[in-house]
């Protein structure tokens, strides 16, 4: 413990880190979050997958972002050619992956090409940018999110319910699986103790989170109780990835299976699952976020140490994962950035991030140095590149958030990257929360615009628990509220209609 710091602000201090991450999370990244991957590949015109984050962990988990939402829309019809072409078949129907839109009419060369317009000097998609929504002069409001070339706006619930925890937690990750959501492992705000249990929400009839379908403990078991935990997900596998224990930064890694729709328990792996070496980080860390590609699984940043306030970490490492069977190949080393030849680092040492990915980009948003009485939360925008061969590039700083942030939860849709609530500053023993919502419109190239406040707000402001995205509504789980010193066992959500 930092010397002459309170209890409490050590415990305040360490809940953060898994908020964010693809992980909070960071997932199922995001953060700490998710993480997350990619959005869901739609058709032409159709709608984008949605993809989770926090802190963590959502939707179909991607580390700190997730997987895109099966199930996409129709792909949209054909556009007439520009010189008066008939127009194209329709889209394929929905299912569970997006239809592709229809062949587009005759036009002239250098036409924009289905499902965009000419604007504003170049071809925009007018299906999902908030600029130009179904059109090159509808603007979508600052409260809204274009989606399907309509303007649509979010709406909040405070009626998600309740879990069944007896002991809320926080700085833990949300895992969603076929049959229903796992709150893993976490710590209660007042003890520095982790927790070594997990809790299971079941799922309604048409897939949302139903707090009446809620068991505590579950059958999951771990080998260590810890938070702050990165998890990625590769084939059927899922594994937690670092974290704190009582003590001591954590470098192991854990796997578990999903099968038949549930979770299973949580062990110690080898490099290929044969016996060979335990697979684990050369740095012990924890609050970092979780990265992958097909082939690769990062860890990004975060902190280190055998004690708060520790050390803020700027380096990136990396291990080669089989896809299919979801092993590890190699062991956990230096990511080199493909063009210096040198190690691959942050721009900013940061833990408690907030991640966003769509090929080629990485952003990492806001994040937080040091714990406890030392706590600084901050506004940087980082970005890197992944080539084609799943080589991740250092990090640059290209921007700030409008506001500090740590501890939100990533939801991406309608052409949007949201921030929900999170953390905005740090007192101790208490951090300073908010309930309000930052939006940034993603360009057909992937890159983010500037975040701005919205008008959206969640129920109550929150931070530091699990996030999961099932379908349109991102489910925020417990964590820190009130004063920023309170823990909740309530679940809000918010909903992209």
């Amino acid at each position: 413990m930092h010397c002459g710091q309170p209890l409490a602000g050590v415990v305040l201090g360490l809940i953060l880190a898994s908020c964010a991450v693809w992980s909070c999370g960071s997932s199922t990244s995001s953060g700490n979050g998710s993480a997350p991957g990619s959005a869901g590949t739609a058709g032409a015109g159709g709608m984008a997958g949605r993809v989770g984050g926090t802190g963590g962990v959502a939707g179909r988990l991607g580390t700190s972002g997730g997987a895109g939402a099966n199930g996409g829309s129709a792909g949209a019809n054909g556009g007439a050619g520009a010189n008066g072409g008939s127009a194209g078949a329709n889209g394929g129907s929905s299912g569970d992956t997006s239809g592709s839109g229809g062949s587009s009419g005759t036009s002239d060369a250098g036409s924009c090409p289905l499902g965009a317009l000419a604007c504003d000097g170049g071809c925009i998609s007018v299906s999902d940018d908030n600029a130009h929504c179904g059109s090159c002069s509808n603007v979508c409001g600052s409260d809204q999110t274009c989606v399907d070339g309509g303007c649509a706006t979010p709406t909040t619930t405070d009626d998600a319910g309740t879990t069944c925890d007896t002991t809320a937690r926080a700085g833990f990750p949300a895992i969603a699986t076929p049959n229903g959501v796992y709150l893993v492992e976490g710590i209660p705000v007042n003890t520095p103790s982790p927790l070594s249990t997990t809790t299971f929400i079941g799922l309604t009839a048409n897939g949302a989170l139903d707090p009446s379908k809620c068991m505590t403990p579950s059958t999951v078991t771990v080998p260590v109780a810890e938070y702050s935990i990165g998890v990625a997900r590769i084939a059927s596998s899922v594994y937690l990835l670092g974290g704190y224990a009582n003590g001591s930064t954590q470098p192991n890694v854990y796997r578990a299976q999903v099968t038949t729709g549930a979770l299973g328990a949580f062990s110690a792996t080898n490099v290929n699952a044969d016996g060979g070496a335990p697979v684990a980080f050369q740095q012990g860390r924890y609050a970092d976020a979780i990265v992958q590609t097909t082939s690769y699984v990062y860890v990004i940043g975060g902190w280190a140490g055998t004690a708060p306030p520790g050390t803020d970490l700027s380096s990136i490492e990396r291990a080669q994962v089989d896809p299919t069977t979801g092993d590890f190949v190699t062991n956990f080393e230096p990511a080199i950035d493909p063009a210096t030849k040198g190690p691959a680092t942050l721009a900013v040492p940061r833990g408690a991030m907030q991640i966003y990915r769509h090929d080629p980009w990485v952003y990492l948003m806001g994040g937080q140095t040091q714990s406890g009485s030392t706590t600084v939360i901050h506004d940087e925008i980082q970005r890197a590149t992944i080539d084609a061969a799943g080589n991740l590039s250092s990090f640059t700083v290209i921007g700030t958030l409008p506001m500090p942030l740590s501890g939100a939860t990533v939801f991406v849709g309608g052409g949007t990257v949201y921030l929900i609530a999170g953390a905005t500053g740090f007192t101790a023993p208490s951090y300073a929360l908010t309930d309000g919502v930052l939006a940034a419109p993603i360009a057909a190239d992937g890159t983010l615009g500037t975040f701005i406040n919205t008008l959206l707000q969640v129920p109550y402001a929150q931070c530091c628990g699990g996030s999961v995205t099932l379908g349109p509504t991102v489910y925020l789980l417990e964590g820190l509220t009130g004063n920023g010193f309170t823990a909740t066992t309530s679940i809000e959500s918010i909903s992209l209609l």
